[in-house]
């Protein structure tokens, strides 16, 4: 999911800004731009209470989680749009976030090295 919310901020650079970064003063989004959003943040929640309970990651508030998730994301997409990165290759600045992110939440992290 933060590989897909990477790709859609790059591809679609323009939308992603009025969306999330809020370049337009003034802008107020639609109702149905709002629950789309609380959508797909309702999937990402379900995500990581699947894996809450399924025992991958520990037990912990999955919405708590998905919005520490979703604001580490938003916020490496924001800084790499913005070219306010400091490091040149953000492919493997990005990917190591996640890495970092999961690692973090894994019941047993020393069992996590296919995410490497």
């Amino acid at each position: 999911m933060g590989l897909a919310y990477r790709t859609f901020a790059l591809e679609n650079p323009e939308t992603y800004a009025v969306m999330f970064l809020r370049v337009v003063p003034g802008f107020e989004a639609s109702e149905d731009s709002f629950l789309a959003a609380a959508q797909s943040f309702q999937e990402l929640r379900t995500v990581v209470q699947r894996a809450i309970d399924t025992n991958q990651f520990l037990p912990n508030n999955s919405e708590l989680i998905a919005q520490q998730i979703w604001a580490s994301c938003h916020g490496a997409v924001a800084l790499e749009l913005l070219e306010m990165s400091v490091f040149a290759d953000t492919n493997e600045t990005y990917n190591k976030l996640l890495v970092t992110l999961i690692r973090g939440l894994l019941r047993n992290p020393e069992e996590s090295a296919a995410l490497a």
